[in-house]
């Protein structure tokens, strides 16, 4: 994934073997039926705070296509298809919790790894301060 996955996770979702290799998975079934669940549509309205949301959008198409080197057109319509999809997507998620919650700061990241925050840690860092900051 191009960063250091995080240790603690594994632990959390994985046994450790009496050899001290990685075991079986172990998250309830039950955890991941209740991420699903959270999925649908949020309502933001009843956010009366203010709001620092950092969204992580596709790579640009460009790198989609040398990442998987698509061998004819088909594949390449593909691949941008799903690329658009995406980023449609994301663009949607930005969308609603700006109209529910218009103050909020939204930080982008194009290409960032699931764990922005150490794909990305110095503009996390950067714009969790700057929020922080005109809170006072």
């Amino acid at each position: 994934m191009g960063i250091a996955f995080p240790e603690s996770e594994l632990r959390n979702d994985f046994a450790v073997n009496s050899d001290e290799s990685m075991g079986a998975y172990v998250t309830p079934k039950s955890v991941g039926d209740s991420i699903f669940a959270g999925m649908r549509k949020p309502d933001y309205s009843s956010i009366r705070v203010p709001v620092l949301a950092f969204f992580v959008l596709p790579r640009p198409l460009e790198y989609q296509i040398e990442l998987y080197r698509p061998k004819n057109a088909d594949e390449r319509a593909a691949i941008g298809k799903v690329y658009a999809a995406d980023l449609d997507y994301a663009r949607m998620s930005i969308d609603r919790l700006r109209s529910g919650v218009p103050n909020a700061r939204v930080i982008e990241f194009a290409g960032a790894n699931h764990y922005v925050f150490l794909s990305n840690e110095p503009e996390v860092l950067r714009g969790s301060r700057l929020f922080l900051a005109d809170l006072r």
